[in-house]
């Protein structure tokens, strides 16, 4: 008998004998699962079998008994599931009480699943991970691998010994399960509003069928989901990616090999120094509020947002890129005019250290200084009063490291007694290799075409396109996160450690990323991404506003830019006619290296454009992340049900947080306090015991999370580039 006619067999049995059912973890019949097929690993250097099924695991949890309002205590598991998807179809959904008893189910599946390797996904795996980890611990040891993207955030877990691998899930949907759920249209979706968690609750809980359809659909939809999305990429539950930019890495990295590009990245490989020196050149997407309008009311019906089409995608398109090595643009010339930079800058990529003596904007009304003032290397007598919002006006001394395009933006805006640039290095420019912008504008046209198609494909694709510049600035070297597993007894550290690497291993670890034969993307390429998107948004889309200037170019009246976000602008003062010229220089220059429009029903769609995003009758800015607008009552406003809709964005505060604002725009102002119960704003409070105990009610817990509603009060902080979306306290308990 065939592999496909073993399966066809099993299969059958496990449809006649084991129809889909959740039931309570002892009544289930765990000699069926011996009915799912296992495989063996692919790829070099792998061996062994993995178990051919998704399988989901999911907890519920509740506070303690008694607890008051802001008072922190352990809180203990109440329920759990583990759902398991084989043959495209649902075999079962195990569900159980106590954390003790998950661990010991999930120990009796893998003893009746044929393969070596067993894979198990929890959505959010780091706050299943803190409630069961000592329970782990207890049945498997510790970990043999464990990566972590910062602390408390593991993206797998692994007992090597065991066949065990725990995978977070929400790395790879970003987004949360009700909207991944919701994207790919599987059967079942979150039953919202089913589960009270406010109610305290004992792990003798008799539930409810609303509350157990609750946590039936939770790890159900999870396996729908993952299966809907390997299958859409061409990939099974041992191959998919752990991320969503692992996805578009993996397929870049399949296309390049065919096309020998790890030749091509070694040619290009920046040496340590050299790539040490580009993480400080790196800079993100441009965020900012004009200063002239922080705290003032705009009250205009043609306040118009208008946003590019996909930015950093076009840029990978339409830009020439660093294309060989880099070396000292002159040995024998320690300083470099800016000028002759620029001059040069068609044909050469550069990054360098610019010095400023004496510096100062040239436009004293300037409303968006690029500047950014925590990525000088070294500055003197830049005050308070020298910052607006964390871009720097003026200052006596600045040293900062730029690329080309970076220095296009600073010789516009500022002027200095004294301008060099020093350490200047140089390659050739040209675009970015035929097979990958090829496959970046396939994903382009994917996302268009199937915009009104296929809801599964389409949020794929759209998720693949917003995730290919990812790839490109992953460090190449970083320090690891360990997590101890275990307390100091005397000082009770914390059980994260971040392992700094001594030079010596830095070099190692630099000189086996330079000769791996499977890299294919260069760090710098990343760099001059996000230096382009923001010289396409301050010099491009930032000059088709109608601002009045003197002969001088110096603007005579306060600026009608209102605010900056990466890739879009509000203004309510637009130049139609500019935005237009704007566009079409757009098109140009995709149409340079070969790119035109994606065409749907004789409609045009293009990469780059400036379109109309938001149309508003009020808006107001306390500063960079912090805003709040309304909808303007249009036609197409009432067609998406938005219209004289008011909305927030405040990094750190839930979209519904607008209900502080109680419908009036003018309560958007300083030391408003979006309240925590109203918001949803949480702090997570991690509770930790060196052992597993029971409550006065008989609730075995071990570590914890206490999540409490955490209020926020609006500022105009300076220091904005590195906003916290979660508040973490952690406390010991022995």
């Amino acid at each position: 008998m065939n592999i496909k006619e073993l399966e066809k067999v099993r299969k059958a049995y496990l449809d006649d004998k084991a129809p889909y059912n959740m039931i309570y973890w002892t009544l289930f019949n765990y000699k069926v699962l011996n009915n799912i097929m296992y495989r063996k690993k692919t790829g070099i250097g792998r061996s062994g079998t993995y178990n051919d099924c998704i399988i989901a695991g999911d907890t519920e949890t509740s506070k303690a008994k008694g607890v008051k309002k802001k008072e922190t205590k352990e809180n203990h598991v109440v329920a759990w599931t583990i759902s398991i998807r084989a043959y495209r179809r649902n075999i079962v959904t195990l569900w159980g009480r106590k954390p003790s008893d998950m661990i010991h189910v999930i120990s009796m599946i893998q003893e009746n699943l044929p393969g070596d390797e067993t894979y198990i996904y929890f959505f959010n795996l780091s706050y299943d991970w803190t409630f069961l980890r000592q329970f782990f611990f207890k049945e498997y040891k510790y970990p043999s691998n464990q990566l972590n993207t910062k602390p408390h955030y593991p993206l797998f877990i692994k007992w090597k010994d065991r066949g065990l691998v725990l995978k977070d899930a929400l790395a790879l949907a970003q987004r949360r399960l009700e909207k991944w759920a919701e994207d790919l249209q599987v059967v079942h979706q979150k039953a919202i509003g089913y589960w009270d968690y406010d109610k305290y609750r004992t792990q003798e809980e008799d539930f409810t069928d609303e509350e157990l359809q609750y946590i039936e659909n939770d790890t159900l939809a999870l396996c729908e989901c993952i299966e809907a999305t390997y299958e859409a990429i061409g990939k099974n539950i041992y191959s998919i990616p752990y991320t969503a930019t692992g996805i578009v890495r993996s397929e870049v990295k399949a296309i390049g090999k065919k096309n020998h590009a790890n030749d091509k990245f070694k040619r290009m490989c920046l040496d340590l120094f050299q790539y040490e020196t580009m993480v400080k050149v790196y800079h993100g997407g441009f965020t900012h509020a004009n200063r002239f309008w922080i705290n003032i009311i705009l009250d205009d019906e043609d306040i118009i947002c208008k946003d590019f089409a996909s930015s950093y995608p076009f840029c990978l398109l339409s830009e020439k890129f660093p294309a060989g090595p880099f070396k000292l643009y002159d040995e024998f010339e320690t300083e470099v005019d800016p000028k002759d930079i620029i001059a040069e800058s068609d044909n050469f990529a550069f990054y360098f250290k610019l010095q400023l003596l004496n510096f100062k904007l040239k436009d004293p009304l300037e409303p968006m200084p690029s500047l950014q003032y925590y990525k000088l290397e070294d500055s003197i007598n830049i005050g308070p009063g020298e910052l607006d919002n964390g871009r720097v006006l003026s200052g006596a001394y600045a040293e900062i490291y730029l690329t080309e395009v970076d220095l296009q933006i600073i010789l516009q805006q500022y002027e200095a007694e004294e301008m060099v640039c020093t350490e200047v290095y140089c390659c050739s420019k040209d675009y970015l290799p035929r097979w990958l912008t090829d496959y970046i504008f396939h994903l382009f046209e994917e996302k268009c075409r199937l915009k009104n198609g296929d809801p599964v494909l389409y949020a794929l694709a759209k998720a693949r396109l917003n995730a290919c510049y990812g790839m490109f600035v992953e460090r190449s070297i970083h320090e690891d996160i360990e997590e101890t597993y275990d307390y100091d007894p005397e000082s009770m550290e914390l059980v994260y450690n971040r392992i700094k690497l001594k030079p010596e291993q830095k070099k190692d670890k630099y000189d086996k990323y330079m000769n791996s034969k499977t890299n294919i993307l260069n760090y710098q390429i990343g760099v001059w991404v996000t230096a382009y998107a923001m010289r396409n948004l301050i010099l491009g889309l930032g000059s088709c506003i109608n601002d009045p200037k003197d002969e001088n170019g110096r603007r005579t009246e306060v600026s009608h830019w209102i605010y900056s976000d990466t890739d879009s602008i509000f203004s309510d003062s637009w130049n139609e006619r500019k935005v237009e010229m704007y566009n079409e220089l757009c098109k140009i220059k995709l149409r340079d290296n070969g790119y035109g429009p994606v065409v749907i029903d004789g409609k045009e769609y293009w990469l780059g454009i400036a379109e109309e995003d938001k149309v508003c009758s009020e808006f107001v800015t306390q500063g960079a992340k912090r805003y709040c607008f309304r909808y303007a009552d249009t036609e197409a406003n009432r067609k998406k049900d938005k219209a004289n809709k008011l909305m927030i964005t405040v990094a750190g505060v839930p979209k519904k947080g607008v209900i502080a604002l109680k419908d009036d725009i003018s309560n958007f102002v300083p030391d408003l306090c979006f309240k925590g119960e109203d918001s949803g704003k949480k702090t997570h409070f991690y509770l930790y015991s060196d052992s597993i105990h029971f409550d006065e009610d008989g609730n075995e817990i071990a570590d914890s999370i206490d999540m409490q509603p955490c209020d926020y009060l609006l500022d105009q902080t300076e220091k904005w580039e590195y906003i916290e979306s979660e508040d973490i306290c952690i406390q010991l308990f022995q």
